[in-house]
């Protein structure tokens, strides 16, 4: 079985710093998936 998938961004990254500086990225992604020869 194979499966296929497409993720798209839920909104805008966010970059928040970590106590000590460094950068960190959250991003929200929803998910769209199903087998190799599914129609719709």
């Amino acid at each position: 079985m194979i499966l296929t998938g497409l993720a798209r961004l839920g909104r805008d990254a966010q970059v928040r710093f970590t106590a000590a500086g460094e950068p960190v990225a959250s991003l929200a992604l929803a998910f769209s998936y199903g087998k190799k020869g599914d129609v719709g």
